[in-house]
């Protein structure tokens, strides 16, 4: 799902992120080799989960001063 969604939108998988908050999510993007960001909701990751993410933050906001380090 996600590669499909680069692929129509012409981004290269490299200059993406995937923002999830389920472990399926979260799996689907490490899968596909792109970066993963967590936002937990109604259950925070397990370990295996955590370890396919760049980041785990707490809400949205992080993930613009994430956006501006890394580009």
């Amino acid at each position: 799902m996600f590669l499909k969604a680069c692929k129509k939108i012409n981004v290269q998988k490299n200059e993406a992120i995937v923002i999830e908050d389920s472990e399926a999510g979260i799996e689907a993007g490490y899968n596909a080799k792109i970066r993963v960001i967590c936002i937990p909701d109604m259950k925070y990751p397990d370990d295996k989960y955590q370890l396919m993410t760049c980041n785990i933050y707490r809400d949205l906001t992080n993930i613009i001063k994430y956006i501006e380090t890394v580009g």
